[in-house]
């Protein structure tokens, strides 16, 4: 998150051109599908009998220490035009919210990476990109308190 802080942003558009697709984002999402390939096989190999539960909850805590360190260096970062309350709200929406997403996008991954089964992998990536698309309006609505 900080080479995406310090780099990404300063070179990059905010968005890619013509789309609403967010580069930060999609720059985070690569970074975690590829942080949870590298640490599950990793887990897996030394201990082949862990669930695919324990791989999820594994992943949680990757992304909400992560999220924890760099949301209190991003609080720091804030100018004075941000109230306590933003702040709070800020800090708490990324702290809660961004491990409940990694938790989605690390499930897939972890069934894959367990029992090697693609058909699977694929139902279920396309059953979560059918709820992103459909619920996302919602969450939207939620974070910015309408």
């Amino acid at each position: 998150m900080f080479i995406d802080l310090l780099l990404v942003r300063e070179y990059l558009p905010e968005h890619i051109p013509g789309t609403p697709i967010n580069v930060f984002g999609l720059f985070i999402i690569v970074c975690w599908e590829v942080l949870f390939h590298v640490v599950f096989r990793r887990i897996l190999k030394q201990h082949d009998y862990i669930s695919v539960l324990y791989l999820t909850v594994f992943a949680c805590l990757i992304v909400l220490f992560s999220e924890i360190l760099f949301q209190t260096y991003r609080q720091l970062a804030f100018d004075e035009t941000y109230t306590d309350q933003d702040r709070i709200r800020i800090f708490l929406i990324a702290v809660i919210g961004m491990p409940l997403f990694a938790a989605a996008l690390a499930f897939p991954v972890a069934v894959d990476i367990k029992y090697k089964k693609r058909w699977l992998t694929t139902m279920l990536y396309a059953v979560l990109g059918a709820s992103c698309y459909f619920a996302m309006p919602y969450v939207l609505s939620f974070i910015r308190g309408e």
